[in-house]
């Protein structure tokens, strides 16, 4: 009679959860005033932590899809975060507040005085 032994218990893959990655986007969206960032970002912490949460439950699917979504939308908050870094160096680059004024004021003198 040949008994087979018994199987190793499965580990659960490493998954990374972006997490910290999503932290540090959300924060640094919310120092720049990048409210498309900072939205993006706390999406990016959402998948982030169901990743170990669908982990812990053995949804290692559930885990792998959560863990790409993460990393999809730490890279969008990202971009946003260097797309509006680009936009404030063209504004300050270009005169910067005070042309902003300067042109409004031609603009209202323009349409006071038709």
């Amino acid at each position: 009679m040949s008994t087979l032994p018994p199987a190793p218990p499965q580990t659960p893959p490493a998954l990374r959860s972006h997490l910290p990655w999503a932290i540090g986007v959300t924060l640094t969206s919310m120092l720049l005033f990048c409210i498309l960032g900072f939205i993006s970002g706390l999406v990016a912490i959402i998948y982030g932590w169901q990743v170990n949460r669908r982990l812990d439950a053995g949804d290692t699917d559930g885990a792998g899809d959560a863990s790409r979504s993460a990393n999809v939308w730490c890279w969008i908050a990202t971009s946003l975060i260097v797309i509006g870094l680009c936009l404030v160096a063209v504004f300050f680059y270009s005169g910067g507040w005070a042309k902003y004024q300067q042109i409004m004021g031609e603009l209202e003198r323009i349409q006071l005085h038709g």
